[in-house]
């Protein structure tokens, strides 16, 4: 595969990949994300392996995030006075 090609497909893959990572988190690491992109193997399971590293970490930051916040409601909601 091209570089020019696997370029154009890395910004395709991070740009269907929206919402996996916080907003902070994508400003932050997106031209270092495409970089390791960049210097990866050739080959369309390259990319699609690449690909499904960068969903699953950001699905896991979403659900980490959840989960404080889901304690922190809980912790919230048990030391709140009772009526």
């Amino acid at each position: 595969m091209s570089p020019r090609v696997r370029k154009a497909g890395d910004g395709e893959l991070l740009g269907s990949l929206p919402f996996e990572y916080p907003s902070e988190f994508r400003k932050e690491y997106r031209a270092q994300i495409l970089s390791d992109l960049e210097e990866g193997g050739d080959g369309a399971s390259e990319v699609l392996r690449a690909g499904w590293d960068v969903f699953a970490g950001g699905i896991a930051m979403r659900a980490e995030s959840l989960w404080r916040d889901l304690r922190y409601a809980t912790r919230s909601l048990s030391r709140a006075p009772q009526r």
